[in-house]
């Protein structure tokens, strides 16, 4: 069995350099045996905010590695090669809790490690994912999931600062018994409403309101009446059955009595917060 090494290079959230020795594949004083590759782990965030260098760490193919990362936990696994391409194990807390990977990756691309155990529930933290390279440097593969998550956000969310202005211009003509579709119609916004997210995690386009993020810092909250609404049954442990709105149906028939549009403003050193502009009515 070959022995276990320490890797000596981790890079943090913060940038930082952990220290640490290693053993095996050299006497203690030899030069220590180049790498075979370098894993670069990073986390992703809410755009804008870019995504972060966990760490990027030499690796010994065949040979168990334990690296220490900033926030003092280990990331432990192991490399093999197998047919032209690499099956890679490793375990480490990263982001909201323990991460695990194992399956086969090729070199230079991009792979998502999964929670374990998976809950629906856990707050988002962020997203690790890492990419296994013949390349040292993580710079131009950081550099590249920026790019690729600046992209999918404006795809997400598409408007221009013309097509903002525009909204802004338009949303005075708001008057009462318009449906959802009404709205986005008279905005100009009828080709986007399903690919407007909400501003915020957590946030949704069901129940009373709707929340449509426009463009970085500026949304668009709709709330609703219950037109057109159905129920629902539900048995209570003791068996009553009751019937209760059902706020995850159709929104589109639903008219919209109260709306607004925000934009996120900062002050000083405090937290940026959503100040509403414009309302109706």
């Amino acid at each position: 069995m070959k022995p276990k090494i320490l890797l000596c290079l981790a890079l943090g959230l913060g940038g930082g350099l952990a220290g640490c020795s290693s053993v095996g594949r050299h006497s203690a004083n030899s030069e220590p045996a180049p790498p075979d590759l370098y894993l670069h782990l990073f986390a992703s965030f809410v755009y804008p905010e870019p995504p972060h260098l966990i760490l990027s760490a030499p690796i010994h193919l065949s040979s168990d590695f334990d690296i220490l990362m900033d926030n003092h936990e280990h990331l432990k696994g192991r490399v093999d090669p197998r047919n032209g391409k690499f099956l890679v194990h490793f375990q480490g807390l990263l982001c909201s809790g323990t991460n695990v990977f194992d399956g086969e990756v090729e070199l230079e691309q991009r792979y998502v490690p999964g929670p374990q155990p998976y809950d629906t529930k856990a707050p988002f933290i962020c997203q690790p994912h890492f990419v296994l390279s013949s390349k040292f440097n993580p710079k131009p593969f950081l550099k590249r999931q920026a790019a690729a998550e600046k992209q999918q956000w404006h795809l997400e969310n598409p408007l221009t600062a013309r097509q903002i202005a525009q909204v802004k211009s338009k949303f005075h003509l708001m008057r009462p018994g318009m449906t959802k579709d009404e709205v986005f119609a008279m905005l100009g916004l009828s080709g986007y409403q399903n690919r407007l997210l909400p501003s915020s995690i957590g946030g949704s386009n069901y129940g009373n309101m709707g929340d449509y993020q426009l463009a970085d810092g500026e949304r668009l909250r709709l709330f609703f009446d219950a037109t057109g609404m159905k129920t629902k049954a539900y048995q209570l442990a003791d068996g009553t059955i009751v019937h209760l709105l059902d706020y995850t149906g159709d929104i589109t028939k639903r008219l919209v009595v109260r709306a607004e549009l925000d934009t996120i403003t900062q002050s000083g050193n405090a937290p940026p917060v959503w100040r509403t502009i414009s309302q109706w009515p």
